[in-house]
């Protein structure tokens, strides 16, 4: 009776979790693409899609994220894009990426259009703090204003403008502890799947360039959106040399395998993902030891429910050349750096290059923090070839409030074939508060990198991020606190001591001792 008891209740416990889950999809990829100078690009993308009754939003939760499903619930949040990156993507020399973003960190929200602008202000700087708090970060925007609404850069439509906030913060530094809340987002974690390779953090962390995102939306089925669908995608990014891993030494091709990157083997799937595929990107780059169980083109793709079930574990070893090309150039290349610098004031050029045979629109978005005065009047968007000044399809510039939102600047351009543009402005040097000054402020100030959004009719926009800038404003010397501190405290310590144990100290006078009573005493010791 017992074991049919237990019989039973396992076929309702099955039945009831594949009635929970059955809606619920995730999909887990990894595509590895060859770059140049035996450099490897892996692209991790975890997908998860959620179909929910727009009445029943966030009350139950499947095998979505409780803890991100609170944040957008309350927040009213319908879209959430988080990157964290290390080190710099070189487009010129790499390509496009899967996923652009620039130094540091970027966060921005777009909030249900039934809000008020008040209501999204403080539901805004609500949610950074939460995001913050969930990944460990730093980011503060009350105490660092750095929010701007950008209404041609990150627009979806044109009902959704007032409700974006945007924010990028170029000195945040990415570390284990902010990895770690981000893997356990994931249905399966570390344990199984693709995401195993991630399980050495220190070994991801030596390479060139690292980059993790997580995306947020969620979108209505039909007119009515009486259901909707929330989607969440993670990727990461890393970057990483063979020549540096392996230690090899032949000047014609690199060999590696997953082991060697990583110290890490697939060997198990994620048992709720119902797609686990790596895909390998050669297109006469490389070859691969093992057999794809697809060919697309040059495109090798496995499955690794198939291969797992008849192998031990996924690990391939791969032989690339170093003398290979980008498969993706970048239509727009990018270049940003400092100019005419004095005592007073200072410029900030950037060169736009238009790598195609035909027009490109661009929308240039610059955020300038508040303590660097800067003057719209002095905004010079000029063609490089023929040095003539050109008028901009379009700007919009919010000049910065002190200690409440820094410079905000849109330019929309069109690019003629093979034209070089530039567009040039002036800052002056701002004064801060003593106590405004960061702990480690001779080490500068930094000045968030362009976002270029690169339009086009037929593909998604792409966008590129230039060089972040660093710049010293005037800073006082922090050293004379420390040393007026000193002297004073030993001044006080001197003066105030000889006088207090001069006026506190009891005098005894005592009688002086003849010669015979001296020696009795320096042979009493002696004796003893």
């Amino acid at each position: 009776m017992i074991l049919k008891f237990l019989f039973k209740l396992s076929i309702l416990l099955n039945f009831i979790f594949f009635n929970c889950t059955s809606a619920f999809t995730f999909n887990e990829k990894l595509t590895v693409n060859l770059l140049p100078n035996s450099n490897a690009y892996f692209f991790f993308e975890f997908k998860s899609i959620w179909p929910k009754s727009a009445s029943n939003n966030f009350e139950n939760y499947d095998l979505f994220p409780k803890r991100l499903g609170d944040i957008v619930s309350k927040f009213k949040v319908d879209e959430l894009s988080l990157t964290l990156s290390q080190g710099k993507w070189k487009y010129n020399e790499w390509g496009l990426p899967q996923k652009s973003a620039p130094s540091g960190s970027e966060l921005w929200t777009v909030f249900d259009e039934n809000l008020s602008q008040l209501k999204i202000d403080s539901n805004w700087l609500q949610s950074s703090r939460a995001i913050s708090g969930l990944f460990g970060l730093s980011i503060n925007l009350q105490e660092n204003p750095n929010t701007v609404v950008p209404k041609y850069s990150v627009v979806l439509n044109k009902n959704q403008s007032e409700n974006i906030r945007y924010a990028s913060i170029p000195n945040e530094i990415f570390c284990t502890e902010n990895l770690t809340p981000w893997i356990k987002l994931l249905p399966c974690g570390k344990n199984k799947g693709i995401a195993q390779l991630l399980k050495n953090s220190p070994k991801l962390f030596e390479s060139h360039y690292f980059m993790a995102s997580l995306f947020f939306k969620r979108k209505c089925n039909d007119q009515a959106c009486s259901s909707v669908q929330f989607e969440l995608v993670q990727t990461l990014s890393l970057v990483y040399n063979a020549d540096l891993i392996t230690r090899q030494l032949d000047d014609e091709e690199s060999t590696w395998s997953f082991n060697n990157i990583f110290q890490n083997k697939i060997t198990n799937v994620c048992p709720v993902a119902d797609v686990t595929n790596v895909l390998l990107n050669l297109k006469g780059k490389g070859k691969v030891t093992v057999m794809p169980t697809e060919k697309r083109d040059e495109m090798y793709v496995y499955n690794l429910k198939e291969l797992l079930a008849s192998s031990k574990d996924f690990n391939p070893s791969i032989v690339q050349k170093k003398n290979i090309q980008v498969s993706e150039k970048v239509p727009v290349s990018l270049h940003r750096y400092i100019t005419d610098k004095n005592e007073i004031n200072f410029g900030i050029k950037t060169l736009i290059k238009n790598e195609n045979d035909q027009e490109v629109s661009i929308v240039y978005l610059d955020t300038i923090p508040w303590y660097f005065r800067v003057y719209i009047s002095s905004l010079v968007v000029k063609d490089e070839d023929t040095s003539l000044n050109i008028k901009p399809d379009l700007i919009n510039f919010v000049p910065g409030w002190d200690r409440k939102k820094p410079h905000h600047l849109e330019v929309k351009l069109t690019l003629k074939p093979k034209s070089v543009y530039s567009v040039y402005i002036r800052a002056d040097f701002g004064y801060l508060k003593w106590d405004e000054f960061p702990p480690d402020v001779n080490h500068g100030f930094y000045i968030n990198p362009v976002l270029l959004t690169i339009k086009s009719n037929q593909k998604e926009d792409i966008q590129i991020y230039s060089e972040t800038l660093i710049m010293n404003l005037p800073t006082p010397d922090f050293s004379m606190p420390y040393n007026v501190i000193c002297l004073t405290c030993t001044v006080i310590a001197i003066g105030f001591g000889s006088l207090h144990n001069f006026t506190t100290r009891k005098f005894k006078f005592i009688q002086q001792k003849n010669l015979k009573e001296k020696l009795f005493e320096f042979l009493k010791k002696f004796k003893k």
